[in-house]
């Protein structure tokens, strides 16, 4: 397990999970070349080895994400990351992240959205911290990821 390296993934999306761990595995010293085709991972292999750098934990339901959220405070290991769907089909993506925030602070929220015309006020006024707020929206670019998560947690990718 790697302490203060956990990464939450709440989207109901299997080809959004796989995306996001396939950019996150350019932190990884360990990336096989002859699985690679050229991008350092194969998003198709299932079995895959994603990062070494960080725990990833996967969610496709809101409900499984507040349980992993929670079990993970519980253990004094929290995320550094939670990765939001706002578009869930099991909940509200806004709804989901003001919850999250009231139960962890500290925690950097990044909302996925494929709505360019979001109003982000509104929403950063809901959900509060806006220095721990972040949105990306869909389609976005594999440095984008790469870039996110090693300014957040000051990690450098290979």
């Amino acid at each position: 397990m790697v302490m203060g390296r956990k990464i939450l993934i709440i989207d109901g999306d299997k080809d959004t999970h796989k995306f996001i761990k396939s950019e996150l595995s350019y932190f990884s010293s360990e990336i096989d070349p002859e699985a690679s085709s050229g991008w350092g991972y194969n998003i198709f292999d299932e079995d895959a080895s994603v990062s070494s750098t960080f725990e990833i934990d996967e969610a496709y339901q809101v409900t499984d994400g507040f349980f992993l959220l929670q079990r993970a405070l519980e253990n004094r290991n929290p995320y550094l990351v939670v990765f939001i769907d706002m578009g869930s089909p099991d909940g509200d993506g806004v709804k989901t992240a003001r919850e999250i925030r009231k139960t962890d602070q500290t925690i950097q929220i990044v909302m996925i959205t494929a709505d360019s015309d979001l109003h982000r006020d509104k929403i950063v006024e809901q959900i509060g911290n806006q220095e721990k707020l972040i949105f990306l929206q869909k389609p976005f670019y594999q440095s984008e990821i790469r870039s996110l998560v090693s300014n957040i947690s000051n990690v450098g990718f290979t």
